[in-house]
């Protein structure tokens, strides 16, 4: 695979990663290319819906939910059982059994600590931000002061509706204005309403009336 094809390939696993299975013109968006998209769509599986999953990245998913959900019921379990045995005991077995139940928490907390390690080592794959939001924490030090930064889904939404170019060419007039965080809260927003403004000086036609209205 080229880098081109790795960077389309990991994107797309991160979307499906946080809001599941992504649509073929989804996909053709984030690859830009007929070639990376031949190549990457080859790597996931066609749904009844339409839609597309990566199988492999979906049983890791379903396998991590499965171990949370049996974690969470192991801590219910133990909860109870401890408040059982609380109640039952006399005052010689309370001095014993304070001894055995620190012991007891520090396993305990040893075992959560290695299974947090292994969860943090899972979630880290998903700690995958849209390209737009990465570039603005880079490069943009005065849009990233802004009170309400770019989402995720903000920037899908963005790129899937306005020339790329465009954006970034936004991006800069925001980052170069004087008054841009005393006088803007939102990334989102002020992204839409100067591209809207530009277009209408340049007469290009109206996006989708959706853009209107959407995240307002």
């Amino acid at each position: 695979m080229t880098n081109e094809e790795i960077g389309a390939y990991i994107r797309c696993l991160c979307f499906q990663a946080a809001k599941g299975s992504l649509s073929e013109k989804h996909m053709m968006k984030i690859c830009y290319s007929s070639d990376v998209h031949n190549a990457i769509k080859k790597k996931f599986t066609p749904q009844s819906d339409g839609t597309f999953l990566n199988e492999r990245l979906q049983i890791e998913i379903e396998k991590r939910i499965a171990f949370s959900n049996s974690r969470r019921q192991n801590r219910v379990n133990k909860g109870k059982t401890k408040k059982s045995e609380k109640e039952n005991q006399n005052h010689m077995k309370n001095i014993c059994s304070s001894y055995d139940q620190h012991m007891e928490n520090e396993n305990e907390n040893e075992n959560e600590n290695e299974i947090k390690n292994k969860n943090d080592e899972i979630e880290n794959f998903e700690i995958c931000h849209h390209p737009f939001v990465d570039e603005i924490k880079k490069n943009y030090p005065e849009i990233s002061k802004m009170q309400k930064p770019l989402t995720d889904e903000q920037a899908e939404f963005l790129e899937m509706n306005f020339d790329r170019k465009q954006i970034f060419e936004t991006f800069d007039a925001m980052e170069n204005h004087k008054n841009l965080v005393k006088k803007y809260r939102s990334t989102f927003l002020t992204v839409k309403s100067w591209m809207k403004i530009q277009n209408q000086k340049n007469g290009k036609p109206n996006y989708q009336n959706s853009i209107a209205n959407w995240g307002n």
